[in-house]
């Protein structure tokens, strides 16, 4: 069970209101993604988007997990999170592209470019330490505003950082379309159930763009 393990929670720093919540995990336990997925469905209400890190997960085991989630009869669309290397292979499993896309992750001045116009991806999620290097560096600053406009050019929904200071001014400076919303503005969410403690899963559940 997870049931006091605190989710974090994302939110458009725009109107009119999206949220997004996010869940950290750790792969060190006996838990397994399938039995989070199909744990959580019934708790992801009107979510549209389903973001999961794949970055340490096999391959197989990953396949597997999807084909029970879908089986459950949830529509959620999932989107699978991780780095370029971790996506080509999950992308090597052929997923229905209705529903399963992929969103590359930790996204940072070292990332290329070519990363973000791979054709298979339909988000992507910023390095914190890049954005709080961007907020006060003005080299990392152009970098950053760059690859928002080119992620805005390709179609790419971005998720961002306020950076180590929680600077508010962020939301104004970068058109990020989800931030982090800081614990003390919103009320903690709680997932209970048969989740396993062990893997607590990185997923994030997107209401809407």
């Amino acid at each position: 069970m997870i049931g006091h393990d605190v989710l974090s929670n994302w939110a458009s720093p725009r109107a009119p209101a999206r949220r997004a919540a996010e869940l950290l995990f750790d792969q060190s336990g006996d838990g397994s993604l399938e039995s989070t997925l199909t744990g959580i469905t019934g708790r992801l209400g009107s979510a549209k988007f389903l973001v999961v890190n794949v970055n340490d997960i096999a391959v197989s085991t990953l396949g597997q997990a999807i084909d029970s989630f879908h089986r459950t009869g949830c529509g959620v669309r999932l989107c699978l999170a991780g780095s370029r290397q971790a996506l080509m292979q999950v992308d090597a499993l052929g997923l229905d592209n209705d529903r399963v896309g992929l969103m590359i992750d930790a996204v940072n001045a070292q990332s290329t470019w070519s990363d973000l116009i791979w054709d298979r991806l339909e988000a992507v999620r910023f390095n914190p330490e890049f954005v709080d290097c961007a907020t006060r560096n003005m080299r990392f600053a152009c970098v950053l505003e760059s690859m928002l406009a080119l992620a805005r050019e390709v179609g790419l929904r971005t998720l961002g950082s306020y950076g180590a200071a929680q600077c508010a001014s962020v939301s104004g400076q970068y058109d990020f379309d989800y931030l982090p919303t800081p614990v003390d503005s919103a009320p903690q969410s709680r997932i209970s159930g048969s989740v396993p403690r062990s893997y607590r899963s990185g997923v994030a559940a997107i209401v809407d763009r």
